[in-house]
């Protein structure tokens, strides 16, 4: 069953994807209510009070200054109703085509350091052997639990979709230029990246 479209929920989702073809990253201010973030962060919490073991549920520890959860659909409600809401299915609908499925739904506290310890990077998700002559779409979306006033995600405007993903070494990262750098802060709620 198909959820219940408004005629103004279909313009925001067309907006929505014009900035993501032009830009690659949306941001959806206010997609969940402060009740619905707080909900998920309960969720998230208790996981994040110790690391899993055995049968007891937890974080994973994946990178040095990262704790991951793996299944955040089964934490919360809110977790599903965000990836279902209205908006965001027909903004995908729109840049991805009719068919598309969720493949991963994680999550992850980043802990406070001044080391950059991931890079810059592009996902690389798919075989890049095997997809050569075209570059296949995907779309992330991401919700903060807790305000972000600074480390949040950084993204280069304009960049999807022009070659393959792949890290990117120092030196290139220096030479891309500033403006087009974009970081994404903003209150617990607020979707990032499309």
């Amino acid at each position: 069953m198909k959820p219940l479209l408004i005629c103004g929920e279909l313009n925001i989702a067309s907006s929505l994807t014009k900035q993501l073809e032009e830009s690659g990253i949306v941001v959806i201010p206010d997609l969940l209510t402060g009740g619905t973030a707080s909900g998920h962060a309960g969720g998230f919490n208790t996981r994040l009070m110790r690391m899993r073991w055995n049968n007891f549920d937890g974080y994973e520890k994946t990178e040095r200054y990262r704790h991951m959860i793996e299944d955040v659909l089964l934490l919360d409600q809110g977790f599903i109703d965000a990836a279902l809401h209205p908006v965001v299915v027909n903004a995908i609908r729109q840049y991805l085509g009719e068919t598309f499925e969720l493949v991963e739904a994680k999550g992850w506290k980043s802990l406070p350091t001044k080391r950059d310890f991931h890079g810059w990077h592009g996902d690389a998700w798919y075989d890049q052997k095997l997809v050569q002559d075209r570059i296949p779409r995907e779309v992330k979306l991401g919700v903060y639990l807790t305000d972000v006033r600074s480390g949040g995600f950084v993204y280069i405007k304009g960049t999807h979709g022009r070659q393959h993903p792949r890290p990117l070494g120092r030196e290139e990262a220096r030479a891309l230029p500033r403006e087009s750098f974009v970081e994404v802060t903003g209150p617990g709620g607020s979707s990032v990246p499309l």
